[in-house]
C-alpha cells in the first residue's frame, strides 16, 4: 500500500470519526454566543459594538430591545438544535453498538461460518502444496473448499458493507475481530485477486476496503507501541547509568 493511500485512509477515518462532533460543537458555540450577546444587548441597548453587529446583519440600530430578543431567540434555537443533534448522534451510536453485538453473537453461533472457517484453516495450512488462488479456478468452483472460502468471505463482505452504511461500529468490530479479518485478508488475497481478475472485478470490494482501513489502524497502533517501547528503553538506560 502506498504512503499516499495510507494518508488518505487515515484522513478519511479521522474525518468520519470527528466531523459530527465538530459540527455539533460549532452549532452549540454559535448558539451560546448569540444567546450571551442577546442578554448583553438587553443589559446595554446602546453599546456601540451592538450597533455595528446589527448593521452587519441588516437589523435596525434603534431597535435595541428587538435585536436583543432576536439574538436571544436565535441563540436558544441553535443551542437547542445542537443538543438535539447530540442526542441523535448518541442514539445512532447506541444502535450501531447493539447491531455489532448482535452480529458478534450471530457469527459465533453460526455453524455455517465456523465449519467453513475450520476448512479454510486447513486450506491455508497446505497452501505450499496447493496455492490459494487455485481454488478460484473454474474446475474448483463446486468444490467444498472453494465454497468454504466464499462462505467466510461473503460473511465479511456483508459485515464490511454494514460498516460502510454505519449499521455496525467499525472500532467495536476491530477490537473483536481485527486480527481475524487481517489474517483472512493476508492469506485469502490471492483467491480474491483471482476471482476479480477472471469475471467479477468488484468481488469482495467492501471487504478489501475494510481490511485496508484496519491495516492502517493496526500499523498506527504498532508504530505507537514501538515508539513507547523505545522511550521506555531510554528511561531504563538512564536509570542503569
Amino acid at each position: 500500500m502506498s504512503k499516499m493511500r495510507t494518508r488518505q485512509i487515515k484522513a478519511s477515518i479521522l474525518y468520519k470519526k470527528n466531523c459530527g462532533f465538530i459540527f455539533t460543537a460549532f452549532i452549540a458555540m454559535l448558539g451560546l454566543g448569540l444567546l450571551i450577546y442577546g442578554f448583553s444587548l438587553t443589559a446595554s441597548e446602546n453599546a456601540g459594538h451592538s450597533r455595528l453587529i446589527s448593521s452587519i446583519l441588516g437589523l435596525s440600530s434603534t431597535g435595541g430591545a428587538g435585536n436583543a430578543s432576536f439574538f436571544a431567540i436565535a441563540g436558544s434555537a441553535l443551542l437547542g438544535g445542537a443538543i438535539a443533534i447530540s442526542g441523535i448522534v448518541k442514539q445512532r451510536q447506541s444502535a450501531r453498538s447493539k447491531n455489532t453485538i448482535d452480529f458478534e453473537a450471530a457469527l459465533e453461533d453460526s455453524d455455517s461460518y465456523n465449519d467453513s472457517f475450520e476448512r479454510v484453516k486447513k486450506i491455508v495450512a497446505k497452501r505450499d502444496k496447493y496455492p490459494i488462488a487455485g481454488w478460484a479456478e473454474d474446475d474448483e468452483a463446486n468444490s467444498d473448499d472453494t465454497k468454504a472460502i466464499k462462505t467466510v468471505l461473503n460473511y465479511w463482505e456483508r459485515a464490511s458493507n454494514g460498516v460502510r452504511k454505519d449499521v455496525y461500529d467499525s472500532d467495536f468490530l476491530y477490537d473483536i475481530y481485527g486480527t481475524h479479518v487481517l489474517n483472512l485478508h493476508k492469506f485469502l488475497l490471492p483467491f480474491i485477486r483471482k476471482v476479480r481478475q477472471e469475471n467479477q472485478p468488484k468481488a469482495f470490494e467492501q471487504f478489501l476496503a475494510l481490511s485496508e482501513n484496519w491495516k492502517v489502524k493496526r500499523q498506527a497502533e504498532e508504530a505507537k507501541a514501538a515508539k513507547k517501547k523505545t522511550k521506555q528503553g531510554r528511561v531504563e538506560t538512564r536509570e542503569l547509568e
